[in-house]
């Protein structure tokens, strides 16, 4: 069978936010809501293929925190994610996002493997 580049992107956005999702016990990781809709939300944009499917660079937020602090009010945003994480890995994910990176074949099996797990 061919490889499709396409599916296998598609497959993982839903691996991996299931992974997320998991990982953060179905709750918001700003406000701690437990209930209602959910949104794995990328702090670097899902378009920066490097991170797009990077653990670190992906948090569970509520869809009122993902929207209203998350995209609405990004200086809130920034702030909460510096007081959860840190600032050392805003700089890691900064600085991986401005890195050239394509996908091999090969990474992407990985990637599929990893999150199926």
């Amino acid at each position: 069978m061919k490889f499709n580049k396409s599916k296998a992107k598609h497959r993982l956005d839903k691996l991996f936010s299931n992974y997320i999702h998991n990982r953060e016990h179905e709750t918001c990781q700003m406000c701690g809501k437990k209930t209602g809709r959910m949104n794995t939300s990328h702090n670097i944009s899902r378009s920066c293929l490097a991170l797009r499917w990077h653990d670190l660079n992906a948090s569970l937020l509520c869809y009122r925190c993902h929207t209203h602090f998350w995209h609405s009010n990004p200086l809130i945003g920034a702030k909460w994610f510096v007081d959860k994480y840190g600032q050392e890995r805003i700089n890691y994910l900064i600085k991986e996002s401005e890195l050239p990176y394509t996908f091999t074949e090969a990474e992407y099996l990985r990637l599929l493997i990893k999150y199926e797990k």
